[in-house]
C-alpha cells in the first residue's frame, strides 16, 4: 500500500476508500512527529516525494498537520464555553457562521436549554469582552448567551495548525 501512495495522481484522492486510508494510516501518523527526511528514509523514498504526497493529502482534506497545546500552560490564555439560544431554526447555518469567528475552537448543535454550545479560546488582547462585542455580535438571531469559564481543564488541548513549511522544524 505504501507503493500505492507514490502512484496516486492529484485527482485520485477523492476515489480513495476509507479502507485504503486506514492502510495509509501509519504514514500519516508519522507526519506530526517525524521530519520528512525520517519518513522518506522509512519508506525508501525521496524527501521531496514525501513532501509532495503529504501536501496532496492536506489539499484533499484527508489530513491536517497539527500539534495539540495545553492552553493552561500559556500565560493569559483561557477557555470558555458559551451556551447560545437563537430565535430561528437555522441551527446549522448559525453554527457554521459562529464557527468561523475569531477564537472559536468548536461549535455544536445541542439539545437542552441551549441551541448551540461553543468553545472559545481567549488570549492576550482578545478577551471575553472582545469576543462578545466584536465577534459574536456579528451573528443575527442570538437571544441569550451564558458563559462558563473553565478554571481547570483535564485532558483538554487545543490545536495549532502548522503550515507545511513549518513542519520542517519538527
Amino acid at each position: 500500500t505504501l507503493e500505492r501512495i507514490n502512484e496516486l495522481q492529484s485527482g485520485e484522492f477523492e476515489e480513495l476508500e476509507s479502507n485504503n486510508l486506514l492502510q495509509f494510516g501509519h504514514l500519516i501518523s508519522f507526519t506530526g512527529i517525524h521530519s520528512y527526511k525520517k519518513i522518506a528514509s522509512e519508506l525508501s523514498l525521496a524527501e521531496n516525494t514525501v513532501k509532495s504526497r503529504i501536501q496532496k493529502l492536506k489539499e484533499a482534506g484527508i489530513i491536517d498537520i497539527t500539534t495539540l497545546v495545553n492552553p493552561e500552560i500559556m500565560k493569559n490564555h483561557k477557555i470558555v464555553f458559551i451556551g447560545i439560544q437563537i430565535n430561528n431554526l437555522k441551527l446549522v447555518q448559525t453554527a457554521e457562521s459562529i464557527n468561523a469567528l475569531k477564537g472559536v475552537i468548536s461549535t455544536s448543535v445541542v439539545t437542552g436549554r441551549y441551541d448551540l454550545m461553543i468553545i472559545v479560546h481567549l488570549f492576550p488582547d482578545f478577551g471575553l469582552l472582545e469576543f462578545l462585542s466584536e465577534e459574536l455580535s456579528k451573528i443575527e438571531g442570538i437571544t441569550l448567551t451564558e458563559t462558563f469559564i473553565a478554571y481547570k481543564n483535564y485532558n483538554f488541548k487545543i490545536q495549532h495548525q502548522f503550515d507545511i513549511d513549518e513542519t520542517e522544524l519538527i
